[in-house]
This record gives C-alpha cells, structure tokens and sequence, in this order.
C-alpha cells in the first residue's frame, strides 16, 4: 500500500493546495488503498479546503510538532515537500529528521531570483519534481533525477456556461495579485485595450491588491476596473469572461499555472506573455495568443473582440488539449509511478548539506538564492568598490528582490534581528522610493552589527 507523506508550507486557498487535493482525488480513483496525508508547517488553514481535503481521502496535520512529523516520515514511503523558497520551508528541509526517501515538488520554475534553487536541496533530494519541464534544463540539475508533472486543475470547478451573446466584453485576471507575478504594467495595459464598454475582472489575493487598486483609481478609465477578492466559485468568474488575460512579468516564478490551465479548460481564450512555464501550456494562434509587450497585450484582445470566430476557434483549442494534457487521472497515475520507482530505492539519511545551526540568517538567505545569491556576498565585501556595486544592484532590483516572497523582506520578517537581512531590506526600500522606512531599517543594521556600514555600503 502506497503511503506519501507531502509537507506544504500552509494549506490556503491558492494553487498548490488546491492541486494537492486535485491530486488527492484523483488517486483515490485510481487507487483507492492509497494513503496520502499532508503536514503543515504554518497556518490556520482554510476552512474550505481542509473540508476538501477530508473529503478527498488527504489527512492534514495541522502544524505538527516535531515528534509527530519524525513518525509520519518514518511512516511514509516518500515525503513530497511542495517547495517554494521560504523561511518556513527552509526550516524544515534543515532540521535532522529520520532517513526518507525526499522528492521535493517545485511550485517554481527556478529561473530568477529569489524563487531559485540552491545546491543543498538538491544534492539532498532523492528526484526532484519539476512542475515546468523547462525548470528540468535548469543548470542546478544537471545530473539530477528529475520528474515532470505539471499542476492538478480541479475540473469539477468550472462551468460549461460561455458569456451571453450581448453581454459586456470581460477579460479576466484570476490568481495572485503582487509584483511577484503579474507584469508591472498591468493596469497601464488593461487600460490600453480599445474595445469599447470593457470590462477588466480582477479575482485573487497576495497582498498587492492595495497598490494595485491605487493604480487603478490613477487611471484614465478606473470604470473599466473590477477589483475584488479571492473568489471560490471560480466557475461563475469565468462563465461570464471573454478572454483570459493573464500577463506576468518576466522575472515570475510561474510555472504551469493552475489558474490558466482551470481557465483554458472552461473554454476562456488566453492572452499571455511567454514567461516562466506559461509557454508550455499555450500555443500562441493554436490555444490562445502569446504576445510580446504591452501594445501587443492590447492588440491582442481587440483582435479577439473584433473576430469572435477565431476567439471561439481558439477557446474550444484550449479547452480540448488542457482537458487532455492536465487530465488528473492521467497525472495521478503518473505521480504513483514515480513513487513506485523511488519505493526500490533505499532510504537514506537526512543530513542538510549546506549551512546548518552554525549560520547566521543572512548565510541561510543567501545559500537559498543559489546561484542568484553572489550579489549578496559582494555586498559583505570588504572592497569598496565590489560592496558599493552589489548595493546598488540590490536596490534596483526592490520590485522581485525586495517584496516577493522568498524575497529580502519575507526574510527579514522571519528574523529581524540579523543586521545583514535590516541591511538589504534598506537598500531595497530606497530603491523602491521609501526614504524613510530604509533610514529606519540602516538604523537597525547598524545597531545590530556595526560592520553592515563600512566605507563601500550607502
């Protein structure tokens, strides 16, 4: 009897919860004596999707102290980390635990800072499980086992329902709202679209929804805008969307995006840009339109306003190959595969590779970053000139480097009191035009260790 033991860093509301329970589901079909169970590393979790989960078959322990996660890693055949770079996460693949078979699950593509790999996760993995075949390129893993599958969309969330003939042209945003993801111009573009009485949805959460909504309001057209939260039925969302516009930014750690795929399959055509594993997933002018820039962006959707024909040739493309590709079932019975072949191999001990106990915050924040992280050992330079660069370089990247999770903040909130993260955090806040709250943040640097202001630090 299979059992899988996945940890998961809070089970929320977002993508890698709900594709869990999809998973979930889908192997209780297929093979129903498995056991699948989940622990959590922060929370509460969601009302709802704990009640999913219970209904799936998927036993969450919520936040277990160490003692009962050391007997669920003894219990299991494999332990399947849904990995993003964090503190919480972090903390837990260093910690001394049981030997185990470990097969971290990527929720990222790996390509740009700060969601990136480092060496110690993956020379302590038995396979890594890369949701973005092109995150199995990556250098890092190069000689490594490495799995393909993708996320798990929940088709019983959908609806068959398209928009009324006379109804307003929508196009609709669903996912995370911050700067981690969507493209920095997001508003700038959607205001561009020349369709006339437009309507652009925004459904999601992630914390930016207040800059996003001071964008908004900044506008030339705020009308066009609907702004709201998280939304469960995802279904009635997109029963009443034209187009699926969902444009990130360069540097996002995307892979192949449950939402889109959710989207693609209730038969919405996508408007996209080429970045992080959303290439894999549409073919521009066969399962949607993948465009380049911002004017392109708009183009796009008034090409799909003016000519509904093509809009509907390419909206039922997208619905047949995601609903072929992302068939649960299908992946499910892959997932269980890769299991089985990590079942013949011996489990071995857990020991982190990398910095231990003996570290310091900052050490631990650097060696996450992988190869990203150099710019953040240059800063601690005792040459001038190669500190006065690196900070310079910290600071003009504040809009990933800064705010994103697995970002400098993110770190600096999970322990305040290393200079190094106070400094950084400093250097970002200036970047991003926030004097006062850097001036506060050096204050603190310095306060605790005098060495992060030296003749090459601003």
């Amino acid at each position: 009897m299979t059992k899988v033991l996945f940890v998961i860093e809070k089970f929320g509301g977002d993508g890698p919860t709900r594709s869990l329970i999809a998973l979930a589901d889908a192997v209780a079909r297929i093979e129903p004596a498995a056991e699948l169970a989940v622990a959590t590393l922060s929370g509460p979790g969601y009302p709802m999707t704990l009640m999913q989960a219970r209904r799936s078959g998927l036993e969450v322990h919520d936040r277990p102290g160490p003692e009962l996660v050391a007997q669920l890693i003894e219990a299991a055949d494999v332990v399947v980390p849904l990995f993003w770079n964090s503190p919480v996460m972090y903390r837990f693949l260093r910690r001394d635990w049981p030997a185990m078979r470990l097969a971290p699950w990527l929720q990222i593509n790996g390509a740009h800072p700060p969601q990136m790999l480092s060496a110690p996760l993956i020379e302590v993995s038995d396979t890594v499980i890369c949701t973005a075949r092109s995150t199995m390129d990556l250098p890092e893993l190069d000689g490594t086992r490495t799995e393909h599958l993708p996320a798990f969309p929940n088709l019983g969330r959908l609806s068959d329902e398209r928009p009324d003939a006379d109804a307003r042209f929508t196009v609709t945003y669903l996912g995370t709202i911050n700067g981690a993801k969507m493209h920095p111009d997001f508003v700038s573009m959607s205001s561009a679209i020349d369709v006339p009485d437009v309507r652009v949805v925004i459904r999601g959460a992630g914390g930016g929804e207040g800059l996003l909504a001071e964008q908004i309001a900044e506008s030339d057209d705020p009308d066009r805008f609907d702004l709201g939260g998280y939304v469960e039925n995802i279904g009635a969302v997109l029963s009443e969307s034209h187009v699926f516009g969902y444009p990130l930014k360069r540097e996002t750690y995307a892979t192949t995006e449950k939402s889109l795929i959710e989207a693609m399959a209730a038969g919405v055509c996508p408007v996209v840009f080429a970045h992080g594993g959303v290439s894999e997933v549409v073919t521009n002018g066969e399962t949607g339109l993948v465009v380049e820039d911002g004017a392109s962006y708009a183009d796009a959707v008034r090409r799909l306003f003016d000519h509904p024909e093509e809009r509907a040739r390419l909206a039922d493309a997208a619905q047949r190959s995601v609903r072929s590709r992302f068939d649960p079932d299908v992946l499910a019975a892959k997932f269980l595969s890769v299991v089985e072949g990590l079942n013949s191999r011996p489990r071995t001990p857990h020991e982190w590779p990398g910095v231990g106990g003996e570290g310091t915050a900052s050490d631990r924040f650097i060696e996450s970053l992988g190869r990203a992280g150099e710019f953040f050992v240059r800063s601690r330079s005792d040459d001038s000139a190669v500190s006065a660069a690196a900070d310079r370089a910290i600071a003009s990247g504040h809009d990933h480097l800064g705010t994103a999770e697995g970002g400098i903040i993110h770190y600096r909130n999970a322990e305040p009191d290393d200079g190094w993260l106070r400094y950084w955090s400093g250097l970002v806040l200036a970047g991003a035009g926030r004097p006062q709250d850097a001036r506060t943040e050096f204050e603190a640097a310095v306060a605790l260790d005098p060495g992060t202001v030296r003749g090459g630090n601003t």
